[in-house]
């Protein structure tokens, strides 16, 4: 046997591929398609085995049965392998999207692969025997197959773009590592495979596309591996490279037919063999030993020291190896946990005291609180207890005319009936004078009738008005409320100015029918809206003070499920940097004493709480102001207003 330059390449790349397949059976973490990356690289080892024993052949055993057997056997199989088993792991590669294509693609593999095996059997066994026609037909393979990923690899780049661009990004790298084996077989093609340059290109080519594929298989994570075996991995391929620069450079492959320079090289070549495999057995056992030691021991301690504090371990302490970088680390974590610890118990006492400190506060706002309440409530009654007031001031005008009429009529009547009495203590009765007496009299107990019930009315109203609120829903004709309180409110504006007058146009729709409402809520709501609007108008005629007619405009309408309320009045109108704050409690834009500043926010809180209805506001300052209430329409069950 004489070794070969090609024989310790050949070495070089099995025992790469055998690294590879050792990781990949011992990995226990899954691997997309680990099945073809396992066969691509059994099949590249085997190949590379045939090759480094090819090699190794003198010339005389060309042509031999082994070397036949051996081609047709070992060679044509394991490269269509490696190339079928690497095509389908680009297809598989991070992604599959062409599951159906790959399926196809490997059967029309097979059949290239029965084709080419026929072809090497003939020509081998039954043909010219030349091994250059049987290593052609495996380039001509080769390329076919390497074309294929390329274009695949571009494809699902493509593909991968918009969805996953990190992915797109690696298939790229991938159509390239792909290249190197195009480029690597093209050279050697053209200087011929037996050449110096022919050699140096192909497995320069086919070095650099492996390596980078391994890289690309790690860094994408495609295939998972620990801290530790990377280490060992790159320094096995650095080690690996500088030999391969090294054997290239200095015993260059020669293939004359001068064995003394043959010869020569095999004494370095010799050396080379016994030193690839003994480097690559000492980085694999000594690297891992001496890793543990330094690096990953060391980082598994300050691991589950991370991991204690994470779960709240704060006393945790971990133990100071070798004083290099990750001793210094330790200690710094250490140092650390001590620091957190001592935070910690600070932070305990701290929110210790502070829990007291905020029950402290806590009691102390609640009390404030409750008194906030109550003023409140307080404030909320007398707003009450002043539209009361208003209202019975109201009433007690429109009652004081009824009752002046009934003490006149009375009068008048005490008059009559001492002329009565006059005339019937005569001799001679005026018959006639005593009818129309009697007329006069029954004339006046009619109209102090009339004016009796008129004066009632008004009694039962007021009484009605004043009646504290039950809060109890029950079915009330709305439009009859809005007369009651309109005349009311109307009523209580003229009794504080004596010239007010306003027109007062109504649109109230009788379809409308009976709501269930709590009429005495609803009525302060239709009070404070009816005072506003008056209000409105008064002010506005203050201002202008000319041919500006007041008028408020009362509109009710059924609609699909709710009853829609408008009271418009054509006023002052409301300024829009105000208009967020009118429902606030307190807020109003009256003068001192004449407003609370509470009738729209009980109003507002009446309809939308009370009722689930919604109040809106439509205005526009110096022309006027409408204020829409809607009601739900459907029937409800009385129950106690919010």
């Amino acid at each position: 046997m004489m070794l070969h330059t090609h024989s310790v390449m050949s070495l070089i790349l099995a025992l790469t591929a055998a690294g590879m397949v050792v990781h990949l059976v011992r990995l226990k973490r899954p691997v997309n398609a680990k099945k073809w990356l396992l066969g691509f690289y059994f099949s590249l080892f085997c190949w590379q085995v045939e090759n480094m024993v090819r090699y190794s052949l003198p010339p005389e055993y060309e042509g031999l049965l082994l070397p036949k057997l051996s081609a047709t056997f070992i060679l044509i199989p394991g490269l269509a392998f490696t190339l079928i088993c690497h095509t389908q792991y680009v297809y598989c590669f991070l992604a599959d999207p062409f599951p159906r294509e790959r399926k196809k693609v490997f059967l029309i593999s097979l059949v290239f692969f029965l084709a080419e095996f026929a072809f090497a059997v003939w020509n081998e066994f039954f043909g010219t025997g030349n091994f250059a026609y049987t290593r052609m037909s495996a380039f001509v393979f080769s390329a076919f197959f390497t074309l294929w990923m390329i274009a695949l690899a571009l494809r699902k780049a493509r593909y991968l773009h918009g969805t996953d661009p990190k992915a797109s990004k690696a298939h790229y790298i991938y159509a390239g590592i792909n290249g190197c084996y195009v480029i690597g077989s093209t050279i050697s093609i053209v200087f011929g495979f037996l050449t110096v340059p022919g050699s140096w290109s192909y497995f320069s080519f086919v070095w650099l596309g492996n390596l980078a594929s391994i890289v690309l298989y790690i860094v994408t994570a495609a295939v998972p591996a620990g801290f530790q075996t990377k280490i060992t991995g790159f320094s096995f391929i650095v080690a690996a490279t500088i030999l391969c620069i090294i054997t290239m450079t200095f015993y260059p492959p020669d293939y004359s037919a001068d064995l003394a320079a043959q010869m020569a090289q095999q004494q370095g070549l010799t050396r080379l063999v016994i030193i690839v495999p003994s480097v690559a057995l000492l980085i694999v056992t000594l690297m891992p030993l001496m890793l543990r030691a330094s690096l990953t021991r060391p980082l598994e301690r300050l691991l589950e020291g991370v991991e204690k504090v994470n779960a709240g371990q704060l006393d945790t302490h971990v133990e100071v190896g070798l004083r290099d970088e990750i001793g210094l680390l330790t200690e710094n974590f250490n140092h650390m946990t001590q620091s957190m610890k001592k935070a910690q118990d600070e932070l305990t006492n701290y929110a210790q005291t502070l829990e007291i400190q905020v029950a402290t506060r806590t009691k102390q706002l609640q009390q404030s609180l409750n008194d906030l309440k109550a003023t409140q409530a307080q404030l909320i009654q007398r707003e009450k207890m002043a539209s009361l007031g208003e209202l019975t001031a109201g009433i007690a005008h429109e009652i004081k005319n009824p009752l002046n009429f009934i003490v006149n009529f009375s009068e008048v009547s005490e008059d009559l009936a001492d002329e009565l009495r006059e005339e019937i203590n005569k001799v001679e009765i005026d018959k006639e004078n005593v009818n129309s007496l009697l007329d006069d009299i029954t004339g006046n107990f009619q109209k102090m009738v009339q004016h009796g019930k008129k004066a009632s009315s008004i009694v039962s109203s007021m009484l009605k008005h004043s009646r504290a609120s039950k809060g109890i829903k029950e079915q009330t004709d709305l439009n009859e409320l809005i007369e009651t309180y309109l005349h009311a409110s109307y009523e209580e504006m003229q009794i504080k100015n004596k010239s007010f007058r306003s027109v007062i146009e109504k649109n109230l729709d009788p379809e409308i029918g009976k709501l269930n409402v709590v009429p005495e809520d609803i009525g302060r709501v239709l009070l404070n809206l009816f005072n506003n609007a008056f209000y409105s108008v008064s002010e506005k005629k203050k201002l202008l003070n000319g041919t500006f007619e007041p008028t408020v405009t009362i509109t009710t309408k059924k609609e699909s499920d709710r009853v829609a309320l408008c009271i418009r009045d054509n006023g002052t109108g409301i300024p829009q940097q105000i208009i967020d704050k009118i429902f606030q409690p307190f807020f109003t834009t009256k003068p001192a004493g004449e407003g609370t500043g509470l009738g729209l926010s009980l109003s507002y809180d009446i309809i939308t709480n009370g009722h689930k209805g919604e109040i809106i506001v439509e205005t526009k300052e110096g022309e006027g102001t409408a204020f829409i209430v809607q009601l739900p329409f459907q029937e409800q069950k009385p129950t106690n207003s919010q």
